[in-house]
């Protein structure tokens, strides 16, 4: 019976990672996408308004592209990037894309787009927050030290990553490095501290000050890996002429989005709005940091 029980946390577990999004929006199979949603309206019009784009154009991944090798990323990352961004959208369902910025509401979904993916791309999961944020940031990064990883939490990282020579051996135990979860051995701390200690501890330093990793730490505790903190979803935040930007794979088998907010409070409300989930019992909420520090606004 135990067993059973060990098999049956695991498929749980496997079904909460295998998306970079552990909470999925409430909007039906029917939903259509960015043509249900409004426009993007005039400047003056928009200042209350978070808007969203799922880069399409040429002329706004072309847009991105600039910025980001301005606020000083690699460029051959960036190619990378933009690679993988062209894959996953020719494979997606084009209805349920917003090509230009687009009003963005809590009922954006990408039901058909999911299935079109999964259809086309039958040996491969597809690449997720995690991946798409640290191979536009690595190079951005120093981590000197390489840990091992016996979780089950970057299972499905690792695979797409062999599955498609995402990253190199080297990369790849950076990878592990900066994703392992950190193991909880003292219930009573504080766990913004561990989280921020955690850092250090992996010599983990950030070396662009243009172009930041938000993440989302999520605090899970089961039979199969214990108490530990790990980072549930992630992307990059900029700030561009009074606007804050954040760019993410929403999941395995979803789409890119990059998403214009007012103030890093928007940004801080919409992850906390979708990630900070319920984990079970005596689990901490959700944690969001801002590179090594943890998130202010």
């Amino acid at each position: 019976m135990k067993n059973i029980f060990k098999i049956l946390l695991a498929l749980l577990v496997a079904a909460l990672l295998v998306s970079c999004s552990p909470k999925t929006n409430d909007a039906s199979n029917d939903a259509d996408g960015p043509a249900a949603n409004e426009t993007e309206e005039p400047s003056d019009k928009d200042d209350d308004t978070i808007m969203y784009t799922n880069l399409t154009k040429d002329e706004n991944k072309n847009e991105l592209k600039k910025t980001l090798s301005d606020k000083g990323l690699d460029d051959g990352d960036i190619s990378a990037f933009i690679k993988n961004l062209d894959e996953y959208n020719e494979s997606a369902d084009a209805n349920e894309l917003a090509s230009d910025f687009t009003k963005y509401n809590d009922e954006v979904a990408y039901y058909n787009s999911m299935d079109k993916f999964a259809e086309k791309n039958p040996d491969f999961l597809g690449v997720n927050c995690r991946i798409t944020t640290f191979s536009l940031i690595k190079n951005s990064l120093d981590i000197a030290k390489e840990i091992e990883d016996k979780s089950s939490v970057l299972d499905f990282d690792k695979k797409a990553i062999n599955d498609k020579n995402l990253l190199n051996e080297d990369e790849l135990k950076k990878f592990i490095t900066y994703y392992a979860p950190i193991n909880i051995n003292d219930e009573k701390a504080k766990y913004e501290d561990l989280i921020t200690k955690e850092f250090d501890e992996r010599g983990i330093k950030f070396k662009n000050d243009d172009v930041k990793v938000v993440s989302v730490y999520l605090n899970s505790n089961d039979e199969i890996d214990g108490n530990i903190l790990f980072i549930g979803h992630t992307g990059l935040m900029y700030e561009d002429q009074g606007k804050v930007y954040f760019l993410e794979k929403l999941s395995f088998q979803e789409p890119y989005q990059l998403i214009k907010f007012n103030s890093k409070k928007d940004l801080y409300d919409y992850l906390m709005k979708k990630y900070n989930q319920d984990m079970g019992e005596n689990t901490h909420e959700a944690i969001i940091t801002e590179n090594d520090k943890v998130f202010t606004y």
